[in-house]
């Protein structure tokens, strides 16, 4: 039998690709050393300029249009949309994620099982 690969799918928000000191959004060392045993991708482009759209296209690889107008108006359908998490949920994967911003929790919930209350207790 052929053993799953462990997979671990970090989204960090307002993040550079590059290190800088002109503002708390460089590139973090951490993310470095984690690039040496990792996948890292530096040339991805966005597909909405809002945290919600653009992470729920990432995961669905739909764009972010098909799945809402604006913000406000996200809502995600497991019924006409299946997410990566999902995907990987059928496969045999467990998935977990810990979503630290109370629009992401929510506009997140079907997509991503958020686990930080479980974890940590209610940090929101």
């Amino acid at each position: 039998m052929i053993e799953k690969p462990n997979i671990f799918w970090i989204l960090v928000d307002s993040v550079r690709i590059y290190h800088t000191t002109d503002d708390e959004r460089g590139r973090l060392s951490v993310m470095d050393k984690f690039a040496e045993d990792a996948v890292d991708f530096r040339t991805a482009i966005t597909s909405a300029p809002s945290t919600i759209m653009s992470v729920s296209a990432m995961m669905t690889g739909r764009p972010a249009s098909y799945q809402s107008r604006d913000y406000q108006s996200f809502l995600y359908d497991e019924s006409n949309i299946k997410s990566l998490p999902l995907i990987l949920r059928e496969n045999g994967y467990e998935t977990s994620s810990i979503i630290f911003f109370p629009e992401g929790r929510l506009g997140f919930k079907n997509i991503f099982q958020d686990t930080c209350d479980e974890l940590w207790g209610n940090v929101l």
